[in-house]
Order: C-alpha cells, then sequence, then structure tokens
C-alpha cells in the first residue's frame, strides 16, 4: 500500500509540474506560443485538481508515518503533554478535522478534483495565514482520517491471525 500511494504521489507530483510548465506565461514559454495546449481550460483543471490530489495523498503519507512522527514531535514539550491527556488530544482532533472540512467546503475542494471550472471561492477571499492554516488542517484532516483506518486495519488483521492460531490449536 506505500507503494502505491508513493507512486500516486509522484505522479501528482509530475503532473502539476508538468501542466503547470504548460500553463505557464513565463516558463518555457517559446514551447506553446501558437499552441491551443497553453490556454487549454482542461490542462488548467487538470493542473488544479493534480495540485489538489497531491496535498490529500502528502496528508494520508503524514498519517502513514504518524507513529514514527508523533515519537519525535512528543519531544516539544507543549506536544509532549497532549499525549497524557486523552480529552485535549480528542478536541484537538476533532478541532483540526472541522477546520479541514470547513476548508474543503470553502474551497469547494470537491468540484476541484472533478475538474469544474471554478474562478473564486470563498477561501480565496480569507487573509492568507488563515488559508494557510486552514489548508494544514485540511492536510490534518486526511491525516487523522488514514491513521486510523490503518490503525483499524491493522487491529483487524491482528485479530484474524488471532483467531486462525486459536482454529489451529483447536484442530
Amino acid at each position: 500500500m506505500q507503494t502505491v500511494m508513493l507512486w500516486l504521489l509522484v505522479i501528482s507530483f509530475f503532473t502539476v509540474m508538468v501542466t503547470g510548465s504548460i500553463i505557464s506565461s513565463h516558463v518555457f514559454r517559446e514551447l506553446w506560443q501558437g499552441a491551443s495546449l497553453h490556454r487549454s481550460i482542461f490542462v488548467h483543471q487538470l493542473h488544479i485538481a493534480s495540485a489538489y490530489v497531491m496535498v490529500i495523498l502528502g496528508g494520508m503519507h503524514v498519517g502513514m508515518h504518524w507513529t514514527g512522527l508523533w515519537q519525535r514531535l512528543k519531544r516539544i514539550p507543549l506536544l509532549g503533554r497532549v499525549e497524557g491527556h486523552p480529552m485535549i488530544r480528542f478536541w484537538l482532533l476533532a478541532a483540526i478535522s472541522w477546520a479541514g472540512v470547513a476548508f474543503s467546503w470553502l474551497d469547494q475542494v470537491g468540484d476541484r478534483l472533478m475538474m469544474k471550472h471554478i474562478f473564486g471561492t470563498l477561501a480565496s477571499r480569507l487573509p492568507a495565514s488563515l488559508y494557510f492554516l486552514l489548508l494544514l488542517c485540511f492536510i490534518g484532516l486526511y491525516a487523522i482520517l488514514f491513521y486510523y483506518v490503518q490503525k483499524h486495519l491493522q487491529d483487524k488483521a491482528g485479530k484474524d491471525l488471532e483467531e486462525a492460531e486459536a482454529w489451529k490449536d483447536i484442530l
């Protein structure tokens, strides 16, 4: 699963880079002069959709490696205190998730992933610092979701293995 996700992340990155180079008015502009590809709305929408896919996959990638990252992050005194307080951790994760969903709605991420042509969103009117914070929460939302889905699947696989061992002993 890690390999598939890594390849999807790499493919989305290269898609963003190639489409960004095509639609740029400055990078390789001699290549695109007179070509309709430069002004293609499809290329613009593919560029934006791929960027959001890359952000989502980046969040999932963080969630995949969260256990190792947390071992390093909890050395920071403020973050280390969160581990001993489950209610604070719960509400912090809930706030990050809520803010990630709010960003998704404000920035019309679903429509962008479906490659609909959107000129401006409510999120684009926010101050840059708030937009960036909500974007981090959007990444955090997918990290949280992927971490808990992965944890659930690992727990289920462990229980299935225990049941198989128990049946092997009985038979």
